[in-house]
């Protein structure tokens, strides 16, 4: 018998069973409840994964970076002073190696599109469920 002002078994322990369904579902991707907690952490919280400082180097005439996603958030770069001519690739690349988005400096956009003394950030939010991406450029 549980003692007056002292929480009875049976609550705690519906509390640890509803944290353990919880945490199953999420962490084993059940489409829409993880959708929705991403969202949420998204917007509660700004990011889900921290930022990558990536420096776009010159190769050969064509630098590139890629990046490998596998959750909302977003990336920062910043292109070297270097890359004033050429060919400039960024690429968002899937878990499966599927390039999903690339945006080329010389694929219809102003020479100056992409200037090597900003900061450039690719936000985008990645449904599992839908398996695409959302992206935007800013």
């Amino acid at each position: 018998m549980d003692l007056p002002g002292e929480p009875s078994s049976l609550i705690i322990f519906s509390v640890i069973a509803i944290v353990a369904v919880v945490y199953f579902l999420y962490m084993n991707g059940v489409g829409y409840f993880r959708s929705m907690s991403a969202l949420w952490c998204y917007q509660t919280q700004g990011i889900l994964e921290d930022n990558i400082h990536a420096s776009l180097k010159k190769t050969s005439g064509k630098a590139t970076k890629v990046f490998k996603v596998k959750k909302s958030g977003f990336y920062d770069f910043k292109l070297d002073n270097e890359l004033e001519s050429g060919n400039v690739t960024v690429s968002l690349i899937d878990s499966l190696g599927n390039t999903v988005f690339e945006l080329n400096k010389m694929n219809g956009y102003s020479s100056d599109y992409l200037n090597e003394s900003e900061k450039y950030r690719l936000v985008f939010n990645y449904n599992k469920a839908c398996g695409k991406f959302e992206l935007s450029w800013k």
